[in-house]
């Protein structure tokens, strides 16, 4: 997990309904996108139960979520590494972490388990870009072929509960 002392100046601050999160580099940018706040304050309104969040990012979401109580359990995942810590570490921070589980994983490779609830903020761009860099956060805009949502709704229903909801966050810029 990335120590945030180790961190300390690779990170924004990002307030959310009272809650100081941090948003690192190499992590979808939360903060400068309005879907997270979005999406987030949607969700909020619904009983989620056991919750999964593909694409965490920086994990304000999913934190938010399981604090609100509209998710008792939680399990958040995303391909990029340095969007699993900074979960990891958003979670901590708002005192969810004992609720929440994080994973690296792409869509549902490293999932188990069924759910209540499934949300995806989904990658929005169709675009050949996509992983030209070797940058992991392109993962959260570019989508080539939007092979990654082909995956995921061949997928979604072996994780969903019988009568389960899912959420797909389509943004725009």
């Amino acid at each position: 997990m990335l120590s945030e002392t180790a961190a300390k100046s690779s990170y924004r601050a990002f307030w959310f309904h009272g809650t100081s999160y941090r948003i690192y580099r190499q992590v979808f940018p939360a903060d400068e996108f309005g879907s997270t706040k979005f999406f987030s304050e949607r969700l909020a309104i619904y009983e989620l139960g056991r919750f999964l969040e593909i694409g965490s990012g920086a994990g304000v979401t999913v934190a938010h979520l399981v604090k609100t109580g509209a998710a008792k359990k939680a399990v958040a995942v995303d391909i990029n590494r340095h969007a699993v810590n900074n979960t990891q570490i958003n979670v901590q921070r708002a005192g969810v972490a004992n609720k929440v589980d994080v994973h690296e994983s792409d869509i549902f490779k490293a999932v188990t388990g069924k759910f209540d609830t499934i949300y995806w903020n989904s990658p929005f761009i169709n675009s050949s870009y996509a992983g030209t860099s070797g940058r992991l956060l392109e993962h959260a805009l570019f989508d080539p072929g939007f092979l990654a949502h082909k995956r995921f709704f061949k997928h979604v229903f072996s994780h969903l509960k019988p009568g389960g909801q899912i959420f797909i966050g389509r943004a725009h810029v």
